[in-house]
């Protein structure tokens, strides 16, 4: 079977089309495909987010300013979306990374890119 390069493309722009937040976290549990929200998601850095589609691929931007969410060290970062099947969000994708202790002194933006091959 082959997945066809419109269907590709339209699978981008739904995505893009229903994206709702972006978050960070402070847990360094390791993702899973089977995780349906971050582990220790911090509301305050809860942000709307922004996607770019071209052909095969959405850049998702995230970004929290330097007032927001300060006093914690993040080491988790998700994505979410809606659809029509159902009104709640989904997780769409989760990382860990090395932590970051987040003051007035920083900025975060995170990019992710998304390809349908």
């Amino acid at each position: 079977m082959t997945i066809t390069t419109v269907c590709k493309k339209a699978i981008i722009e739904m995505i893009d089309d229903n994206l709702v937040s972006g978050s960070l976290g402070t847990s360094n549990q390791s993702p899973s495909a089977t995780d349906t929200s971050l582990i220790s998601e911090v509301t305050s850095t809860i942000q709307s987010i922004t996607g770019a589609a071209n052909n095969q691929q959405l850049v998702i931007t995230y970004n929290l300013n330097s007032v927001t969410g300060n006093g914690n060290t993040y080491t988790e970062y998700g994505n979410k979306f809606t659809n029509s099947i159902t009104t709640s969000e989904i997780l769409l994708d989760r990382i860990t990374f090395t932590g970051v202790p987040k003051n007035s002194a920083l900025e975060f933006q995170v990019s992710t890119i998304i390809n349908v091959i």
